[in-house]
């Protein structure tokens, strides 16, 4: 498949507008998350034959990737100790630079790429090594894999559930995005009342409002809407018993029999305590 997408003209080159990823950098990248995981997407072989299509080394690649977006010597570690069979904490004591500082070019702390690469333990670690829950949008990379694990360290080590980001965006919006409702049912869980339901991002929408359109985007493509169609019942309801009303999305998944299990204690009375 790479080869014909190559020998029909595809831009081997061409970068991904957030993390500024070339094909082969984005290939290397699943590579080095899935060492450690019994998933395995991308295959060591697969990206060794995407090497010479892309008519690059992939040494090389990776370094230059590296470089481009300023890592510091504490996103290298992360990045890159699982490939130097070193632990990544023996890696951060072994460096002097800033353990919460963020990459130039991306603007990422060394905590969000370690959630983001899905590096075990990656959490307790940093925070061993002194590492602040509130430098940067960790929660919101859990977010994007739907790490629970993630969310309640995070949490219990005293992440805002409700923080925006640039964007105006919550975890919450995060997790309706990418369509992961035992994500936002954990949030429910550990924020209670202190859940904010009604933060608008940039664009004036709430976690539920992207959960909907999210949801019409999935249907349209043919992808399934299982994840959102969740999220969206749990929100509407959890916001309907905050208002005291009835939702629609009650009387629809009714008359259409559609069988989503719903969220015990959805209103929970304040915030869970974290042992």
């Amino acid at each position: 498949m790479l080869q014909s997408l190559v020998d029909e003209g595809a831009h081997i080159e061409r970068e991904e507008d957030v993390l500024h990823r070339t094909p082969l950098q984005l290939l290397q990248e699943w590579d080095s998350q899935q060492q450690e995981s019994d998933i395995g997407f991308i295959r060591p072989l697969q990206t060794h034959i995407a090497g010479p299509i892309f008519h690059e080394d992939l040494i090389d690649t990776w370094e230059d990737w590296m470089e481009r977006c300023d890592f510091s010597d504490v996103h290298r570690a992360v990045l890159t100790h699982i490939t130097r069979n070193m632990s990544l904490k023996d890696m951060l004591s072994g460096t002097a630079a800033d353990i919460n500082a963020p990459c130039g070019q991306i603007g990422w702390t060394p905590l969000e790429w370690g959630i983001y690469m899905r590096v075990p333990n990656v959490i307790e670690i940093f925070l061993e090594c002194g590492a602040d829950v509130h430098k940067g949008y960790p929660l919101h990379r859990a977010a994007s894999w739907g790490n629970i694990e993630a969310l309640k360290s995070l949490v219990h080590a005293g992440a805002d559930i409700n923080l925006p980001d640039h964007d105006g965006r919550t975890p919450l919006h995060d997790a309706a995005y990418c369509g992961y409702p035992e994500y936002v049912e954990e949030l429910i869980r550990i924020g209670g009342d202190n859940l904010d339901l009604d933060v608008l991002d940039r664009y004036g929408d709430t976690a539920l409002d992207i959960a909907r359109s999210r949801r019409e985007y999935h249907d349209q493509t043919g992808l399934s809407t299982s994840g959102h169609d969740q999220i969206i019942f749990v929100l509407s309801e959890l916001q309907a018993s905050r208002d005291g009303r009835i939702t629609p999305e009650r009387f629809h998944l009714h008359e259409t029999n559609a069988h989503i299990e719903p969220v015990e204690d959805l209103c929970m009375p304040g915030s869970l305590q974290m042992e």
